[in-house]
């Protein structure tokens, strides 16, 4: 009996209608100008922040600042916060009434003119517009807006880089949105349990690709959209490969990789799964302790985790503890939020154990959301000594120097 699938299924009868998920939505992103978006704009020193963006052809942050209806850029959109206002120059500026004040109708001409003239009006000295050498997601302005603009201006503005404003409007989370991530995560984890079961997983036939359409169907049947594969592979005894792929038998060591997003929110999961031998009824020994020594990892950088820390800084001193410890760990830890691999720190790469330049070295800032994404691996007795890899990874909420599991984490082995 899967009792994973009598929650799915209670899950699926109750996601929000998409008129639902539209009120929700702009709720949220009234409370995130409200309340997010002033406190962001004093920590700069320009006069206002500009975000423009063509469509088809859109500064990705363009997204998170329209409301839940309207999905991109009608021909060239910009939005512009000051610490007193905030204005919208679009085509269908009307239909935002509710969050920016419209400053710009196709029929008032260019809306270049328009916007020198706003800026003018505002008294606008220095303006922050979206380019940034380090940080894709803060780098969406384009060469012809960015000339467009500064022709417009003539100089009397000084244009200069938003890159700080752009990474912390992604990553910062209001409590609805954490409380929102905590649902999602609850999530991810009935789907991937659904996923791994003796109903959907028979030795000797099921594939890794099968299971990972099933992720994904189990995903898209009740409206999630998944942002990766996602991925399925094993660990096998006498087999060096730790991400094989193709027909799954018993005995093997089953991983998912698997992240959605739902509402502008993505979520990042990895989870382990043990395929039992019919002929045994418990866990060859030492594979528990796989799990375990994983879940010591997420200790250490959980307590190193604190307010101000840089990613380098908090990769250095967690592997250090680690290694202390006998512990052979890799951590590849990242921002999630509007994005899978969002904004703000990242917490070393898979294959970058040592410093990143730019997005390790941004600080840890409160009220966040990170994928706490990292490995162990340790030698099995039972497996003949061979080493073993625990793949975890949890979203979670960091706030006042907190990590906070949203739904939990893994801390034993799953049985099929």
């Amino acid at each position: 009996m899967n009792r994973f699938a009598d929650e799915y299924e209670e899950i699926a009868a109750n996601m929000p209608s998409e008129e639902e998920r539209i009120s929700e939505y702009n709720e949220v992103l009234l409370d995130r100008l409200d309340y997010i978006m002033p406190g962001l704009l004093e920590e700069e020193d320009f006069d206002g922040w500009m975000v423009i963006g063509r469509e088809n052809n859109e500064d990705p942050i363009i997204s998170t600042l329209l409301p839940g209806s309207l999905y991109g850029a009608s021909r060239i959109t910009a939005f512009l916060f000051t610490k007193n206002n905030r204005f919208v120059l679009s085509p269908y500026g009307s239909q935002m009434s509710d969050y920016y004040e419209s400053a710009w109708k196709v029929e008032g001409g260019d809306i270049f003119d328009s916007i020198g003239k706003l800026l003018m009006d505002l008294r606008v000295k220095t303006l922050g517009v979206d380019y940034s050498e380090n940080f894709a997601l803060a780098d969406g302005i384009t060469h012809s807006l960015f000339e467009s603009l500064r022709k417009q201006l003539s100089g009397q503005v000084n244009l200069v880089s938003a890159e700080n404003i752009a990474i912390n409007w992604l990553q910062t989370r209001t409590d609805r949105e954490i409380e929102i991530y905590r649902h999602l995560d609850r999530i991810a984890h009935i789907i991937i349990r659904n996923a791994f079961s003796r109903e959907n997983i028979l030795s000797g036939m099921t594939t890794t690709r099968d299971v990972e359409l099933i992720l994904k169907r189990l995903a898209s049947d009740i409206g999630l959209r998944t942002w990766f594969g996602p991925d399925v592979d094993f660990q096998r005894r006498g087999v060096e490969d730790p991400r094989s792929t193709g027909v799954v038998e018993e005995g093997d060591l089953l991983h998912c990789d698997f992240g959605f997003i739902c509402n502008g929110l993505a979520t990042d999961t990895q989870q382990m799964f043990y395929l039992k031998r019919k002929s045994r009824s418990s866990i060859p020994e030492g594979l528990q302790d796989v799990v375990s020594r994983t879940n010591e990892v997420q200790d250490i950088l959980a307590r190193n985790f604190i307010e101000g820390i840089s990613g380098n800084e908090l990769l250095r001193v967690s592997l250090k503890d680690a290694a202390e410890r006998d512990l052979d760990a890799t951590i590849y830890s990242h921002p999630v939020g509007y994005h899978g691999h969002g904004a703000g720190p990242i917490i070393g790469l898979w294959n970058n154990q040592e410093e990143i330049k730019g997005t390790g070295d941004l600080k840890i800032r409160n009220s966040t959301c990170f994928a706490i994404e990292l490995n162990n691996r340790s030698p099995v007795t039972s497996w003949s000594g061979q080493p073993v890899y625990g793949f975890l990874e949890e979203t979670v909420a960091f706030r006042n120097n907190e990590i906070d599991y949203l739904d939990g984490r893994q801390e034993e082995l799953f049985l099929i």
